[in-house]
């Protein structure tokens, strides 16, 4: 098992079934390294954690990335239906393409991009929070203009094109009383303590035993 990522509420360890749509949701969403990864699966994780809606009614981390990140959404996987209904502009044939494409991406398929192995680092708490505050939301730079929001927060990629991730102070007031008081840390789970502990101990064990021998 990996580390635990601790929120106000909960604590949470990906599983399997969470790193396999971490992986597609970031190939879907961005040109992907360490660097970009860990921006998009640490803003999912303080949504998770932190958004009071997320909690209620996200009981696992992967159903809360496919809700949030259209690329691997089921809303916008079909025309005519879900957000498809709403947004027909948004869903033409290239774009349900290419969803489908992320949302039908096998782990051996992801591992050759290199994606499974970013969303794997991510469960082990190998891929370190970008900034020392809670990033709860991202969007584009134009839909973050469109909406008016207080600030840009922190921008990524190149100009015109950005992602831009946004703290607490870039979140609308009505947003911010949506958020839960805390942050979200990084801690070790259960059974790696345990796995540790048992190295230890037959280090401890084996450095007894040659002491003794050579005692004698």
């Amino acid at each position: 098992m990996g580390a635990i990522y601790r929120g106000p509420k909960r604590g949470y360890v990906l599983t399997d079934e969470d790193v396999l749509w971490l992986a597609r949701a970031l190939g879907g969403e961005f040109d992907q390294d360490e660097e970009t990864a860990a921006w998009h699966a640490w803003s999912w994780m303080d949504r998770f954690h932190l958004w009071r809606y997320s909690d209620q009614h996200f009981k696992k981390f992967y159903e809360l990335v496919r809700a949030h990140s259209k690329p691997v959404n089921p809303q916008w996987l079909t025309p005519g239906q879900g957000q498809c209904a709403d947004h027909p502009n948004d869903c033409d044939p290239d774009e349900i393409k290419r969803r489908t494409y992320w949302t039908s991406r096998t782990q051996a398929q992801l591992e050759e991009m290199g994606l499974w192995q970013l969303a794997k680092k991510f469960q082990n708490g190998d891929l370190p929070r970008p900034v020392d505050e809670p990033i709860p939301d991202f969007a584009a730079d134009w839909l973050i203009k469109r909406q008016k929001r207080p600030c840009m927060g922190y921008c990524i990629g190149p100009t015109g094109d950005q992602q831009c991730f946004l703290p607490l102070s870039c979140l609308k007031e009505s947003e911010r009383d949506a958020i839960l008081p805390g942050e979200v840390s990084l801690g070790t789970s259960l059974s790696t303590i345990a796995w540790t502990s048992a190295g230890l101990l037959i280090a401890s064990i084996i450095g007894w035993g040659i002491y003794t021998l050579t005692r004698r």
